[in-house]
């Protein structure tokens, strides 16, 4: 895979915000380095203590290939569940009809930071995807291995490390949100 190639394009800063909605949730993305690389609006879909689930629909820009028989394309539905004390973002995505499981992107980072109508965490680089058929694979590696040459803490490193090696245990074990081994199954609805 081309370093980058699942990664979705920057987009400008500056650029006007998504229009606010009642529980409306604007993410940002930071890359390793702190700096915001791209921005989504999502809908909170539940909540718990340091935790929420958003629901999101891709709206791009344009297409990603994530990996073979993978893309995210506009209107592909995403449900997000970030937690404030785990270096992950479990995302469960979905056909735009809701009919099909495309995958489990698992996107390894700093714990979500939440603040009114915010959502916000550094990528760490690595993810883990996990096809319906429950096969996984740990992505750009050598993404993580160039970051490092380019003064990635030696600390966040470790932390990519360790939050893949919790995913694949949540994942191996049937751990929320995998439990049952139904990984098709959409969150329960709470707000």
């Amino acid at each position: 895979m081309e370093p980058g190639a699942h990664e979705m394009d920057p987009v400008l800063v500056d650029a006007a915000p998504p229009p606010v909605r009642p529980h409306a949730v604007t993410v940002t993305k930071r890359d390793w380095r702190g700096r915001p690389v791209y921005a989504w609006a999502g809908e909170v879909w539940s909540r718990g203590r340091g935790q929420v689930v958003l629901r999101a629909v891709w709206a791009g820009p344009g297409t990603v290939d994530v990996a073979a028989g993978v893309r995210f394309a506009p209107g592909t539905v995403f449900y997000e569940y970030y937690d404030d004390a785990r270096p992950y973002g479990l995302w469960q995505v979905f056909s735009p009809d809701e009919s099909r499981l495309i995958c489990w992107y698992c996107n390894i980072s700093t714990p979500a930071e939440f603040g009114p109508g915010t959502i916000t965490f550094r990528d760490l680089l690595l993810d883990v995807l996990v096809l319906p058929d429950g096969s996984r694979t740990v992505l750009d590696r050598d993404d993580l291995v160039r970051a490092r040459t380019e003064g990635l803490d030696a600390a966040l490193a470790t932390l990519a490390e360790e939050a893949t090696r919790d995913v694949l245990s949540l994942l191996d074990n049937a751990h929320p949100p995998f439990a049952d081994h139904r990984l098709d199954r959409l969150p329960p609805r709470d707000v």
